[in-house]
């Protein structure tokens, strides 16, 4: 089996709520390791927490994307956020998902 792929997660809200059970699935299957997340809300990030231990807890979204235990971001925040972390993410030599829209300006 080929190595898992180290996911850092942006945005713990309803989106992840969705990715979760995919992720928690992936998990299981050995494929992929959560190993960071980050949410500005703290009872998201409790909640996230609990159902990935295994995951460290950041202060900011540069600390995720800043991991060298990360290989690619999920952007699951809220719109208006999408293109600066995307960015920052790619910027950082991250592979990246983002929730669409990837970003809410074209200059973004």
């Amino acid at each position: 089996m080929s190595e898992r792929v180290k996911i850092g997660v942006l945005g713990l809200g309803s989106v992840f709520e969705k990715y979760g059970r995919n992720l928690a699935s992936l998990r299981e299957q050995g494929r992929v390791e959560i190993t960071a997340m980050h949410d500005p809300n703290v009872d998201r990030m409790a909640a996230a927490a609990a159902h990935f231990p295994e995951s460290s807890q950041c202060r900011t979204p540069g600390d995720v994307i800043s991991r060298d235990d990360v290989d690619a971001v999920l952007v699951l925040t809220s719109m208006n956020e999408h293109g600066t972390l995307t960015r920052q993410a790619f910027e950082g030599g991250k592979h990246v998902l983002v929730e669409k829209p990837m970003a809410t300006t074209m200059q973004e």
